[in-house]
């Protein structure tokens, strides 16, 4: 522990502010010591150059088989070690060192040697006069010394987070950060391992009440063997971004792939909507193309409608971001469980009036005389039938379930008063 209250004259001592920074290490002990060294030595130029009046540092041995606890517990009293033999991963031993150690401001670096705990002094500053919740390194300038197959992975999933939230951020997976003690709630909750960083990224991007910031910062070339595999947890990064997606902006997610499947079975069938016009004849060949432009254009609308209501689903949690697409807007709320129902009615009725000859001809003689095309059409209509009347089915449960809230909430001010 280090603190100064003597380059603060006039503050109180219950107005100190803590800062404490964890280091978790597995298999470190080639640089343990050498980054706890960088870490004691920065504590005088974080007090002096931020709020901070007092800097704890602890670190988290996450199962390491080698001599790092023991490298770490002979810088003790200054430095507290949490060790424990069962590796738990990444992201639980920096929680687990969040939980031990308190303090008003929580930080991170890796124990690799490639984050320099200087860098802690900007953070600190930026999170404090920007009123953020996080705030990180981006190793990603033009002096970073990262493997490039990692920068690049790094750019693409900074490019897929960004496309998905109103925030932006260039290095999704920075492993070294200051966080607000009081903010851990609405950060949490987030995996045990590897990805705990870029989750904890698209958290922040994707969730209106949290504000991320960046500095640039060097990143040096580590000591020893990665523990970053880059298929394995690269995979790992992607579904944890595709999560948080999911979790916050599901219809952005699923409408595009949703629009990609719509536009594709358009573009297929309008020649043959076209010839059809023209012609007034499907020819026998056509049943294939047909049944793949079904086949697509209900995938389609199904994701749209997938999409839309985990949209509505997500309001009853996260308060949603206002919009910049307000006409857009306006006709996605138009469609509701009401003009939904109508609309999956008269795609059953629209069906049964194409297919009229052929439903008579078969109760009355057992047959169907008319072109497959027909048949094809109706199973279409029909098919949008139920997938409408499920959407509005579902459209009034998420209706009464935001009503239930709207009166628990009021209720809750009524008790208050």
């Amino acid at each position: 522990m280090y603190n100064d209250m003597s380059r603060a004259p006039g503050r109180a001592c219950d107005d100190a502010m803590v800062f404490s920074i964890i280091i978790p290490a597995l298999n470190e002990e080639a640089v343990i010591g050498q980054t706890i060294e960088r870490c004691l030595a920065a504590r005088r130029a974080i007090v002096e150059n931020t709020p901070v009046s007092q800097v704890n540092i602890t670190v988290v041995s996450d199962g390491s088989t080698d001599r790092t606890p023991e490298i770490a517990r002979a810088f003790a009293p200054e430095v507290t070690l949490i060790a424990y033999r069962k590796n738990r991963g990444y992201g639980a031993a920096i929680k687990l060192g969040f939980a031990r150690t308190g303090g008003d401001l929580l930080g991170f670096l890796d124990a690799d040697g490639t984050c320099d705990p200087l860098n802690f002094v900007p953070m600190i500053n930026k999170l404090l006069d920007e009123n953020a919740d996080i705030s990180m390194g981006n190793r990603l300038g033009a002096g970073s010394k990262m493997p490039p197959v990692r920068k690049a992975g790094n750019k693409i999933y900074a490019a897929i987070m960004s496309s998905m939230g109103a925030g932006r951020v260039t290095d999704t997976a920075s492993g070294m950060r200051v966080l607000r003690a009081a903010s851990l709630e609405r950060i949490y909750p987030l995996p045990d391992g590897l990805d705990f960083t870029p989750a904890m990224s698209c958290r922040a991007i994707l969730d209106n009440s949290l504000k991320i910031v960046e500095i640039p910062m060097s990143y040096e070339e580590r000591v020893g063997k990665s523990k970053l595999s880059v298929v394995k947890d690269g995979f790992r990064f992607l579904a944890t971004v595709l999560d948080a997606a999911l979790t916050y902006r599901a219809f952005r997610l699923l409408g595009a792939c949703a629009a990609a499947l719509i536009v594709l079975a358009l573009g297929y069938g309008a020649p043959l909507l076209v010839k059809y016009a023209r012609e007034r004849v499907v020819e026998e060949g056509m049943i294939y193309r047909i049944a793949f432009i079904v086949a697509v254009g209900v995938g389609g609308i199904t994701l749209f409608n997938v999409g839309l209501l985990s949209s509505r689903l997500i309001r009853l949690v996260h308060t949603p971001r206002p919009s910049a697409f307000k006409a857009l807007d306006s006709v996605f709320s138009a469609l509701n469980w009401k003009f939904m129902s109508v609309l999956s009615f008269a795609c059953v009725l629209s069906s049964l009036a194409i297919n009229r000859n052929a439903i008579a001809d078969y109760v009355t003689t057992g047959k169907v005389n008319v072109h497959w095309s027909a048949v094809v059409t109706g199973a279409f209509l029909v098919l949008l039938g139920f997938q409408f009347f499920a959407f509005a089915v579902m459209d009034r449960l998420i209706m009464l379930l935001h009503a239930k809230n709207a009166r628990r909430e009021t209720a809750e001010l009524d008790d208050e008063y």
